[in-house]
């Protein structure tokens, strides 16, 4: 059978080292290995050569090498081409990134040069997109997150432009990395959802399943601990419905895990760790020796994490110190009151009405909203701010 192959800028620029390197391959033989369901479009829209060209750089930046960067740079330089002199900037600022020595002083170069080109060239978008990415994530690594999210808006917009909606998605999904770095007690539930569902629209499931990650992690800090199991197990949902068994799979086990030990529920905890050390990654690795130092879990500390013997069989007991302080669970109309909240600010009529049923009388109810604001608050401090006659969680 032929392999359908989508040349379009969005299917190359999110490809994994994997796929670049079919992308080569099937570019290399004239496209007659694949049956290719865009044709008009190509031949419309798109310069295979430097399409061809970009396919190789992206395969020396994903494997970090560098003498093939400037192998490629030194080509570029030489060339008369100028489509093919286009990617000059970009192949100088990727093979900076993938150097990791870059001083803060060249960065600023490089941002004062990104300017004048997007001004002064008539750049594509797809590129013009890739170098405020790029420079994004210069800025990131040095940890100048105001000027990362200004790249990474920057980036969003010109991959939406040029219909790069995966690539769009990824580069939304770096802003609000670049945000929350900046400010870490900010929360971005209300903004992490509506991008996991654009991200699945898109099947981009790296960033749907980071998203509901991250969107997990904040129900669990507030102690929604429903909520938080829901997200996790969502994401677990449409990953293994699609057989995608890679890292963010991996990592969703274990926050479904973490989430299952708070709640002493040890069984199911231990079913998910189990499939997450089936998953190959030093990242997910990582994040199981980071649980076992959490809950006391020894085993999870071997060099190599290999098949374990089944959980019934261990018969795991998750013991806490009888002096630890108990956790302050939400009950499940503070739980609602936080769900309500995480999607956005609503004022206490909203709140009264979506929370206590019609026919409680209306001095019953805004006394029960008094108690339960007050519970919340008690519960999960300096979360629940009343502002400007509405309630909302701080960081939303």
């Amino acid at each position: 059978m032929k392999k359908v192959l989508s040349i379009t800028w969005d299917a190359l620029l999110t490809s994994s080292l994997e796929e670049l390197v079919n992308f080569k391959l099937l570019l290399k033989a004239g496209l007659s290995g694949a049956s290719i369901v865009n044709r008009k479009f190509i031949l419309e829209s798109i310069d295979l050569k430097k399409y061809k060209l970009y396919c190789e750089i992206l395969i020396y930046y994903c494997k970090f090498d560098i003498e093939g960067l400037n192998h490629i740079l030194s080509y570029i330089r030489k060339s008369k081409d100028p489509n093919i002199i286009q990617l000059k900037l970009i192949t100088e600022m990727r093979l900076i990134h993938r150097k990791g020595s870059i001083e803060f002083s060249e960065i600023l170069e490089f941002e004062n040069v990104l300017t004048n080109a997007l001004v002064a060239f008539d750049l594509p978008c797809w590129l013009k997109a890739e170098l405020c990415f790029v420079l994004g994530n210069l800025f990131y690594d040095k940890s100048v997150y105001k000027k990362a999210q200004d790249c990474f808006l920057k980036a969003t917009v010109f991959y939406n432009e040029s219909k790069c909606f995966k690539c769009s998605v990824r580069s939304k999904l770096k802003y609000y990395a670049s945000i929350s770095c900046d400010k870490t007690n900010l929360k971005l539930t209300a903004e992490y959802l509506p991008l996991a569902d654009k991200a699945l629209e898109v099947e981009d499931w790296t960033t749907f399943a980071v998203c509901l990650i991250n969107v997990s992690k904040e129900f669990q800090i507030m102690k929604a601990y429903s909520a938080s199991l829901h997200f996790a197990k969502k994401a677990i949902l449409n990953l293994e419905q699609k057989k995608l068994f890679f890292k963010e799979l991996g990592l969703c086990y274990i926050q479904a895990a973490d989430i299952l030990f708070e709640l002493n529920r040890t069984v199911e905890a231990g079913n998910y760790i189990e499939k997450s050390i089936w998953i190959e990654n030093e990242y997910v690795n990582s994040a199981l020796k980071l649980l076992g130092k959490k809950y006391t879990l020894d085993y999870l500390f071997n060099d190599e994490l290999g098949p374990l013997p089944s959980w019934s069989e261990r018969k795991l007991s998750h013991q806490k110190n009888d002096q630890q302080e108990k956790i302050a669970k939400l009950g499940n109309m503070e739980e609602k009151l936080v769900n309500l909240l995480s999607i956005g600010e609503k004022s206490k009529h909203e709140l009264i009405e979506s929370i206590f049923p019609w026919h409680i009388n209306a001095i019953s109810k805004e006394e029960r909203f008094k108690n339960l604001v007050s519970r919340v608050r008690k519960k999960v401090p300096n979360t629940l701010i009343f502002h400007n006659e509405k309630y909302q969680l701080l960081g939303n």
